[in-house]
């Protein structure tokens, strides 16, 4: 019998039975001395034999045993992970309908390191929640990998456009994009040269590349290439500027030109427009036209020179950093104008995403040095990034500069006649400026700063400046470097610094900490070190190219994606076909009323302490505050009397001419936003304040709008009534617009038809 291999190594010895040799021949039974075996020695060698036969089954019986209890402890062994490698958790992948069933991933990499693996985790795009497991890399759930591998964790981001989805052909995304769980919308987009850039294949994409969804209602589009006229071709971005300008101009469209940051493949070139590359354009329509610039391009925006100056001089604003920028894990920040803004307005603010919180002065004009009372730089001894020599430059609240405050209440100090905070309480001066008494209580709080550098600026200067805390600069090297090929920023994070050096105490000379140094008082060892530092992790970087305007474009027809996903997705491309003159001449219409009556207006009577004013934009936006003050209805509380407030700001759209020569138009009733809620309270400044609909504007219906040289005898006797708080008299012809509330607006009475003029007094 062959060696018995036992678990573990060695074998069992063979065993093996005795057999006569061959070549002896077998004794022969006979008598006794014919030389043939005794019948004693017969019975001997039986029993020797049947011996041996006995040892032989008995030493197989006893290896079968072994054999068998290796098998079953080798078994048992396995079973108990002893050996042989360990299983993964068998956890079930959701689909994205039940998502909420879905595991976490961070619970089942709780449990591979509790079983001794190395986890790595990668994060993708899916149609289940951020932070669901997806499944394993390269290996099926509950499979046998060897004990202290590393296992990676799919993780899902939620629904999101991947990196590389653009320069693909649109129906090989189809699969990728139909497990997302939101809607998504295919757009013929059109370009120029299909030779370079394909029909058929992804050319843009919103969310941009490597971005989460933020609206799961709209879903995501899905821009495909498509030769065509009538719009602004998609692969203009990367082109040069002259000829795209020329080009256009030769179709009959008017074209500008504005700087705007770019990444290093972009500089000198077209880096985006307005509207966005692969948008639809009207007869005539104005385009906008983005030129890249870097860091020495961008500090240019900044110089200006007025008239007597002998030469430019670094101002506070530019608008070079306008457009959204965005971290690699999908969180995004808007830098854009307000909705008054006209053009040469170049100061930016922060119109979507921020912190937002009551210290922080999101949404305030951003400058990027002491231009406070004057709009150029004016300590030659600040700090400031954008007087030094690296190429960066700060942006920071404007209003920062002045403002501090007082328990909950912003103070605006540094001017006459200004309040105070006085033992924590805000205090109005006396009538001749002067203090009652001791200005204290007050305190800075740690507000919105972003450091932006171009391409081309010198990182590592200011990062050896000091400019960063050291505990974050540290962080930021052990990460992967920042791309300095695209233009980034750093906004600070005011969770990353302790309760305690996100607020100071305002004392008499004291400075802003949370401010560059200004270069009048302190010294910049006092100002708070930035944090975050750059890394490829932390930055917020430039999305180029812009959005073009996706519901206006006709939906395409792609392979895997059925009709009737398309028709509820959005446009149908046959509607629009139908629609697209109607809608085009409304459109054209409403551009031009509203670039021609773009201004300042105001509604009052006169006499009384009330008015409207409102502001509108070229592009049809408007904004305004409605006040009615009350010096006669006081409180304990309120000593200065009663104020009905309203900060308003919304829109006008779907503009008509009639006959008369007049023009209807809708405020759009989706658009109107106030600050507050309607009937909310509040005590500033020793004034009682109440939230109010928009008097003028309210309800948000029909406006009508008589245009310049409108013939003025043929007005309502109401709205020449109006006219009276901005007018002597009424000229014979119109010399500016006046827009009219055609609503019933005084509480269930006649149409009182609420005027707005422009007038010198609002200049």
């Amino acid at each position: 019998m062959p060696p018995v291999p036992l678990p573990g190594g060695g074998t069992l010895p063979a065993v093996r039975p005795v057999f006569q040799s061959e070549s002896q021949p077998a004794p022969q039974p006979g008598p006794a001395g014919s030389g043939a075996p005794s019948g004693k020695e017969g019975n001997d060698a039986g029993a020797c034999a049947k011996a041996l036969n006995r040892n032989l089954v008995i030493g197989i019986a006893v290896a079968a045993v072994v054999l068998v209890a290796a098998v079953a402890a080798g078994i048992v062994t396995y079973s108990m992970e002893l050996w042989g490698g360990r299983s993964l958790p068998d956890v079930t992948v959701a689909s994205p309908k039940d998502s909420s069933r879905a595991a976490d991933a961070k619970v089942v990499v709780r449990q591979l390191e509790g079983k001794g693996f190395k986890v790595k985790r990668v994060k993708e795009f899916s149609g289940l929640g951020k932070g669901k497991f997806l499944g394993y890399k390269g290996v099926d759930s509950g499979a046998r990998v060897r004990s202290g591998s590393t296992v990676t964790v799919r993780e899902s981001l939620g629904p999101g456009v991947p990196d590389g989805t653009v320069g693909r052909k649109a129906e090989r995304v189809v699969k990728t994009f139909s497990d997302m769980g939101v809607p998504v919308h295919y757009k013929k987009v059109l370009v120029s040269d299909s030779s370079k850039t394909p029909e058929g294949s992804v050319v843009s994409t919103y969310p941009v590349q490597g971005q989460p969804v933020k609206d799961s209602k709209n879903g995501i589009y899905i821009g495909v290439a498509a030769k065509g006229d009538g719009g602004l071709p998609s692969d203009i971005v990367g082109q040069n500027v002259s000829d795209v300008k020329s080009e256009l101009e030769s179709k009959g469209y008017t074209v500008k030109v504005e700087k705007r940051l770019a990444s290093k493949k972009n500089v000198g070139k077209v880096s985006g427009s307005k509207p966005g590359p692969g948008s639809q354009l009207e007869e005539g329509q104005t385009v906008t036209l983005y030129q890249g610039v870097d860091a020495e391009g961008a500090k240019q925006t900044y110089m200006q020179k007025y008239s007597g100056m002998d030469s430019a001089e670094l101002a506070g604003n530019s608008d070079v950093a306008a457009g959204q920028w965005c971290t690699k894990s999908g969180d995004c920040i808007t830098l854009g104008h307000d909705d008054s803004y006209s053009d040469g307005d170049t100061s930016l603010e922060v119109t979507e995403g921020g912190a937002d919180t009551k210290y922080s002065m999101t949404g305030e004009m951003l400058v990027s040095c002491d231009a406070v009372q004057q709009a150029f730089c004016s300590s030659k001894s600040a700090d400031y990034l954008l007087t030094g020599d690296s190429g960066s430059f700060e942006l920071f609240p404007h209003k920062a500069f002045t403002a501090y405050w007082c328990g909950d209440e912003i103070v605006l100090g540094g001017a006459p006649m200004s309040s105070y905070c006085s033992a924590g309480h805000v205090v109005e001066p006396e009538e001749n400026g002067t203090h009652s008494s001791v200005e204290s209580g007050g305190s800075y709080r740690m507000m919105d700063l972003f450091a932006v550098f171009p391409v081309g600026s010198d990182v590592k200067s200011v990062e050896d400046d000091g400019y960063f805390d050291a505990s974050a600069l540290a962080a930021a090297k052990k990460q992967k470097a920042v791309d300095t090929d695209r233009p980034f920023l750093m906004y600070r994070d005011v969770n990353q610094y302790k309760d305690s050096e996100k607020e100071q105490s305002v004392t008499e000379n004291s400075i802003n900490p949370f401010l560059p140094f200004n270069g009048h008082i302190g010294s910049r060892s006092s100002i708070t070190k930035m944090k975050p530092a750059p890394s490829d992790e932390t930055a917020y970087y430039l999305v180029e190219g812009t959005q073009p305007d996706w519901d206006s474009l006709e939906d395409a027809s792609i392979k895997g994606v059925s009709a009737k996903s398309q028709k509820s997705n959005g446009k149908n491309a046959s509607k629009n076909a139908n629609t697209k003159k109607s809608d085009s001449q409304s459109d054209a219409a409403t551009r031009s009323l509203m670039k021609s009556i773009a201004g300042k207006y105001g509604f009052a009577s006169g006499s009384g302490g009330w008015g409207t004013t409102m502001t509108v934009a070229s592009d049809g936006t408007f904004s305004g505050t409605y006040h009615d003050s009350d010096m006669g209805i006081t409180g304990d509380d309120y000593p200065n009397g009663s104020v009905t407030i309203s900060n308003f700001k919304g829109r006008f759209k779907d503009a008509k001419k009639n006959a008369d020569g007049s023009y209807t138009m809708q405020c759009d009733k989706s658009a109107l936003k106030i600050d507050g809620n309607i009937g909310d309270t509040y005590i500033k400044n020793g004034s009682k304040y109440t939230v109010a609909d928009p008097y003028g504007i309210a309800p948000c219906g029909t406006f009508t709008v008589y245009p310049a040289g409108y013939d003025s005898s043929q007005l309502s006797e109401a709205i020449v009534g109006w006219s009276r708080a901005w007018y002597d008299s009424m000229p014979a012809k119109l010399e500016t617009p006046i827009i009219v509330n055609a609503e019933d607006t005084n509480l269930g009475s006649e149409s009182q038809q609420d005027a707005f003029f422009q007038s010198k007094y609002l200049e």
